[in-house]
């Protein structure tokens, strides 16, 4: 619902625009209307190492990525015991029968090469998801907390 109007219930995916106009600023919103969507709230936490890089997110079939951590901008992640880092953003809705995928480009020292890292995730009904893998000097844990947004099947 957008405006207090009931969008329509497409079964293809089509990514909307509109562009809002205030006295301050204008925002440029894309949108899609989603049948059987499920919200993923992820948390990513940074085991060991440091993180010096990127994190981006996105949905199968939709472009373009978006960037949830610049450590340009948002700082770098030094690890002492548990570190959470810090998102722009931590939800995502998508179809059930998409697939959310965090991408990790992780700037190596002194000029190294950039090492990249793609982790899915496949959407579920209800329950959460974890995996950890490691992306240069970096070790990292993605958690990932599922739930249903639309009941009618």
């Amino acid at each position: 619902m957008i405006d207090g109007r009931v969008l329509p219930r497409v079964k293809k995916v089509a990514v909307a625009h509109q562009t809002l106009e205030s006295w301050f600023s204008i925002v440029d919103v894309r949108y899609a209307t989603l049948l059987h969507a499920v919200e993923g709230t992820f948390e990513i936490k940074l085991l060991e190492g440091r993180f010096c890089g990127n994190i981006t997110a996105g949905i199968n079939g939709i472009q373009p990525r978006i960037v949830i951590y610049n450590s340009k901008e948002d700082g770098v992640v030094s690890c002492e015991g548990r570190t959470d880092i810090t998102l722009r953003r931590r939800v995502m809705t998508l179809r059930l029968d998409g697939m959310l995928t965090l991408g990790f480009a992780v700037r190596g020292l002194g000029g190294a090469a950039t090492r990249k890292q793609k982790v899915e995730f496949t959407p579920q009904h209800r329950g959460e998801e974890k995996k950890e893998f490691s992306c240069g000097t970096a070790k990292l844990q993605v958690k990932v907390f599922w739930s249903m947004l639309d009941y009618r099947r």
